[in-house]
C-alpha cells in the first residue's frame, strides 16, 4: 500500500489535491486531533532544535521539526500560515 501511495504522490506535483488529502486525513475527529497533537510534541516546534556538539541531533531535531511544519502548512489555509504558528509557538 505504501508503495503506491508513494508512486503516486512522487509523480503528482498538485499541491492542491494533496493538501486536500491531509486535511482529509486530520480532520477525522478525535483521532486525528490526538495524532496532530502528538505529532506537535514529538516535532518540538515551540523547542530549539540545537544540540551543542551534536551536529547529528541538531540535525535529526530540524528534520523531524520540518516535517511537522509541512504537515501543519498543508492543513492551513494560506493566509492562516502566521496565526497557526503564533498560536503553535506561543499557546503551548
Amino acid at each position: 500500500m505504501i508503495d503506491k501511495l508513494l508512486n503516486k504522490v512522487k509523480g503528482h506535483p498538485d499541491k492542491d489535491l494533496i493538501s486536500t488529502a491531509y486535511k482529509h486525513v486530520f480532520n477525522g475527529g478525535q483521532s486525528a486531533q490526538i495524532v496532530l497533537e502528538d505529532l506537535i510534541r514529538e516535532g518540538r516546534l515551540n523547542h530549539v532544535s540545537f544540540l551543542p556538539g551534536d551536529t547529528h541531533g541538531t540535525a535529526f531535531n530540524e528534520g523531524k521539526k520540518y516535517m511537522l511544519l509541512h504537515v501543519l502548512k498543508m492543513l492551513a489555509e494560506e493566509k492562516d500560515l502566521p496565526k497557526l504558528y503564533h498560536k503553535t509557538i506561543y499557546e503551548e
